[in-house]
């Protein structure tokens, strides 16, 4: 590949995974000499394929070709990962929540609650701080690579958060999945990531459940369940 066309395509992809983003995150995410940012960054504005906002920080701009399908292809996440959720939640019985990492925030895509109407913690907010205090949340960011966990944490100010929950990532890159406990010490969280083609994490898929409901076996098998089903979200959008 031409490698102004590779830059170019790369800094897309941190656009449009961490947008609105400034030039020195770009710089930072990329590894692209302040000169050469500069002016690729001026091409790509005037061709649209970016667009800089009043604060200097840029989004994917309306040129790019398949911006017109994005919305679609979004929405077939959403489905897909609604879809599942659902048999998910009605196999085991738990609260169910999908997320994804859209412009620099947990986002929630899909929520089933329990039938046994059991109260549990796991915040389905969209702020910064939800990453680091929901299975989710971490294992979405524990799919980054290290600079854009930096970045994000820098952006937010959760510098310190983020060195606390190092470990934590850790493990959860370590063992493939999250485990928290939470609220009182009496709620249980697990999760997974859900990965494409490509093997790139695109969203996250786990459980919170009453500690109590689980021992060590029956949490192997529900960790089990979620990865089966993080697997048909990935075949769902093949």
């Amino acid at each position: 590949m031409i490698k102004v066309l590779q830059k170019a395509h790369t800094l897309l992809s941190f656009t449009a995974k961490h947008a609105p983003v400034s030039f020195t995150e770009l710089m930072s995410l990329s590894g692209i000499n302040k000169a050469t940012l500069s002016l690729i960054l001026k091409s790509m504005v005037e061709l649209s394929w970016l667009e800089r906002d009043s604060d200097g920080r840029f989004r994917i701009g309306a040129g790019i070709p398949v911006l017109a399908d994005s919305k679609n292809v979004n929405m077939k996440l959403r489905e897909c990962c609604t879809k599942y959720a659902r048999e998910l939640n009605l196999e085991l019985n738990e609260l169910i929540t999908v997320a994804v990492f859209q412009e620099g925030e947990r986002q929630v895509i899909a929520k089933f609650n329990a039938d046994h109407l059991v109260q549990v913690n796991e915040n389905t907010s969209s702020t910064p701080e939800s990453m680091f205090y929901t299975a989710t949340g971490l294992a979405l960011l524990a799919g980054l690579d290290e600079k854009s966990q930096t970045v994000f944490a820098h952006r937010h100010k959760l510098d310190d958060l983020l060195d606390q929950t190092k470990p934590a990532i850790d493990r959860t890159i370590a063992n493939g999945y999250c485990e928290m406990i939470m609220g009182c010490d009496d709620s249980l969280a697990v999760a997974v990531g859900v990965y494409d083609a490509n093997k790139t994490m695109i969203a996250s898929i786990g459980f919170s459940a009453p500690c109590y409901r689980f021992d060590e076996a029956k949490k192997a098998a529900a960790v089990a369940m979620l990865h089966k089903y993080a697997s048909e979200i990935r075949r769902g959008l093949s």
